[in-house]
């Protein structure tokens, strides 16, 4: 079978796409949902079962299938539990329907529904056929009610090449016979392949469901979109007398950062936003904000996975509480402006017994990183950073607050944070934006306080070589954004209550439009830092290695806002805290001239700020 090579007919427009998209359906529908079999293979029907379980609704919600065509996803919908109704413009679909589902003739850009009537909308396959999206995304979220959920599928063209060749052939070539043979509409069928055109990219996407009132896409290959409708938010900011102490200002579970004696605290959530739409979202709030500092405003807060490609969401928090360097106080309101700020009191029965438990052995370390050295001896890589675990386990819940003093008050020059349960005083700033300046202080190459390695770290040939692994690498990424990029001839050596490291600064003018500091903490993440070198090889032995994720070690965290301004460090020096237990991890280096116990040495060393802070004085020694 070879693809057909008559000429390609221009895809119609506007008014034109909008009556040949009607009249095709119309011809088709009598015998669509057996062509939609064949040309699928059957996975449509698993495809429509993941969308509906994509909406995370419960059982009784009433749910709108969007284009509904002869009521599949109606079927679906019904068949858990929900409540469907259908819209379709095509008279012929609608006849041709299958389902005791309530069906409406309607053009999507006008849904005929009340404001906030329906808790979600699913759409098979037609994003492509609309004219207007951004109007059928407005009308979608006029018609959401606050919390809602849409879910779009559709179709995409493979990654990989031979993928690619084949889906051609099928659909350009296969999938018209077929339409020929079993519906008479060849012309059809060689239409609906082409109209995949009509969709957007991933930006465009982005933009246009923001704009709309909606936030957090979600795309994933088997061509499901989700974006969950965010209530109209206002933010309100005002200078504010702050408390003493910036830490009473933290709700229990809000956002900390704190760094030489300014920062911002947080409570309660606004809105959860996916990490990918979370600037796109902070430009649709509403915003009085006479001050317009860094961090006023409305902001997004968090932290991200150390696997760039996992899923990242973010927290736009009701309240801010935050003082510049300059001890200048503001709050900010989201959503009513007129909310006051509600402290719960945090239970403040201390842990009598905490013990710290190794989950990686020094011999298995060993084995670890003597594999990497002989990869580095092939020259299959230069430098793979390995990062070990040790939980900590107490007989009381563990108070992030009182850590976060502890942490605050013996780790000066760090950024102490909390997110989430993610805990720390991380030394390292990944990327900081003012305005149209960028800065980055890339850290690497490590010696213990108060030893004679400290003093010689920048003579070390083995703390230089991974250093100015890392510091190539981050040059590099943000020269390609800025118009100009000014970094230091050569390191300085910047201690901190444990350990030194070699650090570099840097700082830039980025070119416009300037990328907000999230978007340049993703761009950045991660670095050799925290990986290795080169970065994808160094991941995929990380993988290889160790025998659980690092969930959100060594990955940005910090916080954005609708400026584009914002901080983000690198998550180290900290735990993952759930209850009574706290997950560590420290990690090291490994180059030409690594030592399995020097390394292993170096891990004890970064443990310490946060196992002195738990209240272990030491790591028990493993086997």
């Amino acid at each position: 079978m070879t693809v057909s090579t008559r000429p390609v007919e221009p895809l119609p427009q506007g008014d034109e796409k909008r009556i040949a998209v009607e009249a095709m359906f119309d011809r088709i529908a009598p015998r669509y949902d057996r062509m939609n079999r064949v040309i699928s293979l059957g996975q449509d029907i698993r495809w429509r079962r993941r969308a509906v379980t994509a909406l995370k609704l419960p059982p009784g919600a009433r749910v709108l299938d969007l284009a509904c065509g002869t009521g599949d996803l109606c079927r679906t919908l019904a068949a858990v539990g929900h409540e469907p109704v259908g819209v379709d413009r095509s008279a012929g679909m609608l006849r041709a329907a299958a389902t005791h589902a309530p069906l409406v003739r309607a053009d999507a850009e006008r849904l005929p529904f009340r404001d906030a009537s329906l808790d979600g909308i699913v759409c098979g396959f037609a994003l492509r056929n609309f004219v207007d999206l951004g109007a059928v995304f407005g009308a979608c979220a006029r018609v959401l009610r606050p919390g809602g959920r849409f879910v779009a599928l559709d179709a995409a063209v493979p990654s990989r090449l031979v993928l690619r060749f084949g889906n051609a052939v099928w659909f350009r070539g296969v999938v018209p016979l077929l339409g020929r043979v079993f519906a008479h509409d060849a012309g059809a069928y060689r239409y609906l392949p082409r109209s995949t055109a009509y969709l957007p990219d991933r930006d465009a996407l982005l933009a246009l469901v923001a704009s709309a009132g909606f936030h957090g896409v979600d795309r994933h290959p088997l061509m499901t979109s989700v974006a969950a409708r965010l209530p109209g938010l206002r933010a309100v900011t005002r200078p504010f007398e702050l408390p003493e102490d910036l830490l009473d200002a933290r709700a229990p579970t809000g956002f900390a950062w704190l760094h030489d004696g300014h920062g911002l605290v947080t409570s309660g959530a606004a809105a959860v936003v996916e990490a990918d739409a979370a600037d796109a979202t902070l430009q649709t709030l509403e915003v009085d904000d006479p001050l317009g500092w860094p961090g006023t405003g409305p902001i997004a807060v968090g932290a991200l996975g150390f696997d760039a490609t996992s899923p990242a969401r973010l927290v736009i928090p009701t309240t801010v509480i935050g003082r510049t360097a300059d001890g200048a106080g503001w709050i900010t309101h989201v959503g009513d402006p007129g909310a006051r700020l509600h402290v719960p009191d945090e239970p403040r029965r201390r842990p009598s017994r905490v013990a710290a438990t190794p989950r990686t052995d020094r011999r298995e370390w060993r084995r670890w990183v003597e594999e990497v050295l002989a990869l580095i001896r092939r020259r299959q890589l230069e430098k793979v950073v390995l990062a070990r675990e040790v939980l900590v386990s107490s007989d009381e819940p563990l108070s992030a607050t009182t850590l976060l003093h502890r942490l605050r008050g013996e780790q000066p020059g760090c950024f102490v944070h909390y997110a989430n349960g993610l805990i720390g005083a991380s030394p390292e700033l990944l990327v900081r934006r003012v305005g149209s300046v960028v800065e980055s202080r890339p850290m690497a190459g490590t010696a213990r306080v108060g030893t004679e390695a400290l003093g010689a770290l920048q003579r070390s040939p083995k703390d230089g070589l991974e250093h100015r692994l890392v510091v190539e690498n981050v040059a590099t990424t943000l020269g390609k954004v800025c118009e100009s990029l000014d970094v230091e001839d050569g390191p300085r050596t910047y201690a901190f209550s444990s350990v030194g490291h070699l650090t570099t600064p840097m700082r830039g003018i980025l070119s416009e439009p300037a990328r907000s500091a999230l978007a340049l903490a993703r761009r950045l993440h991660p670095t050799p830092a925290v990986a290795g070198h080169p970065v994808d090889d160094a991941l995929r032995v990380i993988a290889r290695l160790e025998p659980r994720g690092r969930g959100r070690y060594a990955g940005p965290v910090g916080w954005v806002d609708s400026r584009g301004d914002g901080e983000w460090a690198l998550a180290l020096r900290g735990a993952q805290l759930d209850r009574t237990h706290a997950l560590l991890h420290a990690g090291a280096g490994i180059v030409t001239g690594s030592d399995p116990d020097a390394e292993w040495a170096e891990t004890e060393a970064k443990l310490e700020p946060m196992l002195t802070a738990l209240g272990v004085a030491a790591e028990p020694g493993s086997p």
